[in-house]
């Protein structure tokens, strides 16, 4: 593990949640002053429950003693110890300040506009970002698997041709009342490197491409006016020149099983797609691959190869 963001997600996907100072204990070193520098986590109290220090096989309400002077001692109870000192540091606890990642999302992605709260503790308007000539709202939303996420849903979809970032979670399919805007998983475009917060803005392109290209296909009759506003001409392009998944399995398999050079490819071949939909559409496949049946995707792609006139081989070398 090479980047601290990676401890920080599942903390972050689920709200009222605390890191421990026993956590951060087994955290490698320097992680978590690299989440303090960057102010994601903060102070959040002390812990009322603590793993033992000294057997480290049971977690226990932490007991508030009287001492000497007026100071209190903090124990717990322990099978093997009876009773075991608890020190002040021990009982410090942190938890991720989603308010202070949207600002640094709003900051480093460079949108108009500043980063508002719309829902308590899940869903923050970041501001706009130009994409393909329209200016889109982008959003950060935690928890929209929840049964309470509904609440704030209509913050969503009354947003300007809404982007969402999301943690871990997803909201199922059944979540939007009408088409689902992308979402934008945080681990997949964001990093922390040498105490730098980046964004893959090329991921995130990717990402919105392809969404919206799948919205566009999807639908049944759009007249031409309707599809420019929607569709530049690279978008177009793809509909156009649409891959099958067994095409883009092919390309994945001859690649040695890079999604980038698959995906690199397929470009050269006049198809516009991101490796990123390569990723998904191996994922949607792995069991087919796993099993042995890529072998008969290679075979398909040979044979194709011999069904090609020999007059025409050298000339596609």
């Amino acid at each position: 593990m090479t980047d601290p963001l990676e401890l920080l997600w599942p903390i972050m996907d689920a709200t009222g949640t605390f890191v421990t100072a026993d956590q951060i204990a087994g955290w490698p070193d320097g992680f978590h002053q690299q989440l303090l520098d960057l102010q994601v986590l903060r102070e959040a109290g002390t812990a009322d429950r603590v793993l033992c220090p000294d057997c480290h096989n049971h977690v226990e309400e932490v007991l508030a003693l009287p001492g000497s002077r007026g100071k209190t001692r903090y124990a717990i109870s322990c099978p093997e110890s009876l009773r075991v000192i608890v020190s002040p540091e021990a009982l410090r606890q942190w938890t991720v300040d989603t308010g202070r990642f949207a600002f640094l999302l709003a900051k480093t992605l460079n949108l108009t506009g500043q980063p508002k709260e719309l829902a308590p503790d899940r869903l923050w308007r970041l501001g706009r970002w130009r994409y393909q000539g329209v200016m889109r709202d982008m959003l950060l939303a935690r928890g929209c698997e929840r049964a309470d996420a509904v609440e704030f849903r209509r913050e969503i979809t009354a947003a300007k041709r809404p982007i969402v970032f999301v943690v871990l979670s997803v909201p199922a399919a059944d979540y939007w009342t009408g088409e689902p805007p992308p979402l934008i998983p945080l681990p997949e475009v964001a990093l922390l490197r040498d105490g730098e917060f980046l964004m893959d803005t090329q991921q995130i392109l990717g990402l919105i491409h392809d969404v919206d290209a799948d919205l566009a296909n999807s639908r049944d009759t759009l007249g031409t006016e309707a599809l420019s506003l929607v569709l530049d001409q690279k978008v177009r392009s793809a509909i156009e020149n649409q891959l099958t998944e067994t095409q883009i399995l092919q390309a994945y398999v001859a690649n040695r099983l890079s999604a980038r050079a698959a995906a690199a490819e397929l470009t050269s071949r006049g198809h516009s797609i991101h490796h990123s939909t390569v990723s998904r559409t191996v994922k949607k496949h792995e069991e087919l691959l796993r099993t042995g049946s890529s072998e008969s995707i290679q075979r398909t792609r040979t044979s194709q190869r011999r069904d090609t006139p020999i007059e025409n081989r050298d000339s596609n070398k």
